[in-house]
């Protein structure tokens, strides 16, 4: 905030039809309209803290209101949070993945890789449940919805690793 004047006082401006304000400070927890969103998050995203009809708006059309946005994480003003391909309220109410993080299960495949071409679960880094995670068995041509405990990757001869365990 510029202080035009050096005089500590909270001023605002603004520059190219952008409003420059001092953030308040609010009391932790603190719900002024009581509408289970904060007022500081309220305030951080743009919403009415007077006013409880925005917590069942869906500022960004993903499918989640903006309190479900608050009490998972998301941001409401953005469709998809973790830019994987699925929006929040997919994430969510749908395929129950993780909507602030691309790869839900650590394995290498954003979710809406795993949802939508390779069919994999983006809740199992092992969907067949074989030993050997989903992106490895697509990475050597092996089937990661098919169990084959035996698969060898890589050419003939060569050494495959799939644990690891430190020495001592």
């Amino acid at each position: 905030i510029i202080d035009a004047e050096n005089d500590s006082a909270s001023e605002r401006f603004v520059f190219d039809n952008v409003t420059v304000r001092e953030r308040p400070n609010f009391a932790a927890g603190q719900d002024t309209d009581n509408d289970g969103m904060p007022d500081a998050w309220e305030f951080d995203n743009g919403f009415d803290r007077a006013s409880g009809g925005d917590a069942e708006l869906d500022a960004d059309d993903d499918g989640l209101t903006n309190l479900r946005e608050f009490q998972n994480g998301t941001n409401p003003r953005v469709a998809d949070t973790d830019d994987d391909g699925l929006t929040d309220g997919q994430e969510v109410d749908v395929v129950k993945t993780n909507p602030t993080v691309k790869d839900t299960d650590g394995d290498g495949l954003r979710d809406d890789v795993e949802v939508l071409t390779t069919k994999t679960d983006p809740l199992n880094s092992d969907t067949d449940g074989d030993g050997f995670g989903d992106r490895l068995e697509i990475v050597f041509g092996s089937d990661p919805l098919v169990s084959n405990p035996d698969a060898k990757f890589g050419p003939e001869g060569s050494v495959a690793f799939t644990s690891f365990e430190q020495g001592s």
